[in-house]
């Protein structure tokens, strides 16, 4: 009986479109699956920042976010070397071998 109400309701859609729309739903669920497992962080949260993630990578958001750091980053390598004379972060030394 059950069969034939879901073969009914779905006889309306072209297939291809129907097979797109599990794979689609299957990804979507395993990524937030793996988004839940991932940490202690709430689930929210972490949606969030996933999908902020992936608007930060549109042209347009993204020339957004290199004009607002265009601004402030000169501040903050200011703030970092505000006591450095040589203005570098790493030294060289370091990974001289």
């Amino acid at each position: 009986m059950h069969y034939h109400m879901v073969n009914n309701r779905l006889s309306n859609y072209d297939p291809a479109i129907l097979v797109l729309a599990a794979v689609g739903g299957t990804l979507v669920y395993t990524k937030v699956v793996r988004l839940y497992r991932k940490s202690e962080d709430p689930l929210f949260k972490r949606l969030g920042a996933y999908v902020f993630s992936i608007l930060r990578k549109l042209p347009q958001v993204r020339e957004k976010i290199e004009k607002e750091l265009s601004v402030e980053k000169p501040k903050l390598i200011e703030s970092i070397h505000k006591d450095d004379k040589d203005k570098q972060f790493i030294a060289s030394e370091i990974f001289s071998f």
